[in-house]
Parts: C-alpha cells; sequence; structure tokens
C-alpha cells in the first residue's frame, strides 16, 4: 500500500502499483476522471469511491473498474481481496460484492447496499504514519447527520448517524497530540448535534490537559448552537469560527 503525493504520472512511473483507488466529492470529479484515464493507459486497475460516485452511480467511466457506493472499509477490503486472489475485477465475482457499481456486459451495473459498520469503535484508527503527521490533522468521531439538507450529500452517503464511543475519540486525539499535532479539527458534520456526548468528549480532554496542548474547531449547525454548547466548546479550546484546517 502506498499513499500518493506529487505528479500523478510519476508516482505511476516510480511505484508500479497494482491498483489505483481514488476518493472524490463532485467538485473534483473531473480530476478523477483524468486520472482513471491515466491510470488505465498503463493497465492499472482503478477503484473510486466517496461522495460523488455514492451519489450518482452512473458517473462510472469506461477507465474506472469499479465505485465503491457508500463507506468503504468492507467493501475495499473485499475488493482487495479479490483482486490478490484473481489478479483482476471481472463482473461475475464483482456481482457477489455489495456496495458496488461496476461495468457488465456495456452496461452499468450495481449491487445490493452494503449494511452500514453499527459499531465505529471496531475500526483502527486511520494510519497516519503513511502520510505524516503534521501541524494540523483532523479526525471523524461521528458518521452522518440527524438533518437530511437537500443540499448535504452526508446523510445519503453515510446513512443512519453513528458515534464512536468518548474513548475513542480521546485515544484518537492522544496519539496526534503526541506526534506534534497542535491544531485539529472535528470533521463530524455536526458535532453539537449530541449534546450529552459532546459534554463527555469535552470533559475527558480536559481531563488529559488536551486543551491545553492544541487548539479544535469543528463544524456545527446553527439551530443546534447555544449557550451551553459554546461553553461546553469554549472549555475544550475550540476556536469558534475559525477555519484551520
Amino acid at each position: 500500500f502506498r499513499y500518493m503525493t506529487g505528479k500523478f504520472e510519476d508516482v505511476l512511473t516510480s511505484v508500479k502499483p497494482h491498483v489505483v483507488a481514488i476518493s472524490s466529492v463532485s467538485q473534483n470529479y473531473n480530476y478523477v476522471i483524468e486520472y482513471a484515464r491515466i491510470a488505465k493507459s498503463c493497465n492499472l486497475s482503478v477503484i473510486v469511491g466517496g461522495m460523488h460516485i455514492t451519489s450518482l452511480p452512473q458517473c462510472l467511466t469506461k477507465d474506472m473498474d469499479v465505485g465503491c457506493i457508500g463507506e468503504g472499509e468492507e467493501t475495499f477490503l473485499e475488493l482487495i481481496d479479490l483482486y490478490l486472489d484473481t489478479g483482476r475485477f471481472h463482473s461475475k465475482e464483482l456481482a457477489k460484492i455489495r456496495g458496488i457499481v461496476y461495468h457488465d456486459n456495456h452496461k452499468i451495473a450495481q449491487t445490493a447496499d452494503r449494511p452500514v459498520i453499527n459499531s465505529l469503535d471496531q475500526l483502527p484508527h486511520p494510519k497516519r504514519s503513511l502520510i505524516g503527521y503534521g501541524y494540523r490533522s483532523y479526525l471523524y468521531s461521528a458518521r452522518g447527520c440527524p438533518y437530511e439538507c437537500v443540499f448535504c450529500a452526508c446523510s445519503h452517503y453515510w446513512g443512519k448517524v453513528r458515534y464512536s464511543s468518548p474513548e475513542y475519540v480521546i485515544d484518537e486525539i492522544r496519539e496526534l497530540v503526541e506526534n506534534g499535532v497542535r491544531i485539529i479539527r472535528f470533521a463530524d458534520d455536526n458535532i453539537v448535534a449530541n449534546k450529552k456526548r459532546l459534554k463527555q468528549i469535552a470533559g475527558m480532554v480536559i481531563a488529559n490537559g488536551f486543551h491545553q496542548q492544541v487548539k479544535f474547531s469543528c463544524w456545527c449547525r446553527s439551530n443546534n448552537v447555544t449557550q451551553d454548547v459554546v461553553e461546553t466548546l469554549k472549555s475544550m479550546n475550540v476556536e469558534i469560527g475559525r477555519a484551520h484546517v
């Protein structure tokens, strides 16, 4: 496994991967189309994932072998296992994997939805050593949002709202702090939706002294922001209205 940085063509030449995996939101999807074309010209297999292909699976181009629909941890693992076993992504085998879109007889086929991961604590923390930690970083403490705004892909992509335990969140914060990160963004779509859990996280941040070591930032939905919420965020050193990452 190699996380790619630098000019795409140069990385392909130096790393010589067997599979190229790309995740994208809609505003960057034209880049994905071009990268997939370049990868396929090198006879590489291409997997795409992310918000755009999940919302518009018909956007799978001829240069993309498979699209992951929704959260992709289990789906991606099954796809890589298939590739390691067979050295290809054949439609007959792909049809057995849930949560994907693929090409079948010149048509785009989509398999049944994959159930969401109910317990986020079972997932390992991201292996940030692959890309380095840096001064700024982010973490997800939840997936989904209780609101279904028409302009937002969150609820469609993640499905039902699920939360990591406060202990799981604190373990990830600890890892970031110990590796030199000093600004952390909670990348949840609406971290203040669950106020009881927010207070638990804030209390544990303070108990561990992290509020004195790092600054936090986050996204909130305006109707959830109360005086109590603001005080809780401020207590854990969230800088309201500052976009650090």
